[in-house]
């Protein structure tokens, strides 16, 4: 599936995001939240399952709290995440870009396709780069 989205940018960009998501700067940041998520990009147990499916080579070796904690797991882990949305996205008709792909990756996909979004989230990537 081609995919027109730098994929490795937006992870770059979520890297970027600020001190709240750097890792080891905050203490809750690998405690679960009220839906699961844990580690740095907030993976979700669901989307945990969905790595596991596309790539059990992977995924199947690793536990979820490693996948989602581990730093180079997490990266690839969303990279494989945002890949899997990218093709959920042409599946359902809906346009493949980067707003898309970062909304449909935070507020997830069936959210997403029911119309929700989190302009906020955006907002972060459209600053400037820390120093």
């Amino acid at each position: 599936m081609a995919n027109p989205i730098d994929v490795k940018k937006l992870i770059n960009l979520d890297n970027l995001a600020g001190a709240e998501t750097d890792w080891g700067t905050n203490p809750n940041m690998n405690k679960p939240n009220s839906k699961g998520a844990l580690g740095m990009f907030q993976i979700t147990p669901i989307a945990y399952k969905d790595l596991q499916r596309v790539k059990p080579e992977i995924y199947k070796k690793a536990s979820f709290q490693k996948v989602a904690t581990d730093p180079v797991l997490s990266q690839q882990a969303v990279w494989d995440l945002m890949n899997i949305n990218a093709g959920y996205l042409q599946h359902f008709k809906l346009p493949v870009n980067t707003e898309s792909l970062l909304q449909s990756y935070n507020v997830g996909i069936g959210s997403y396709r029911k119309g929700k979004t989190n302009p906020e989230y955006i907002k972060r990537y459209n600053r400037p780069k820390p120093k």
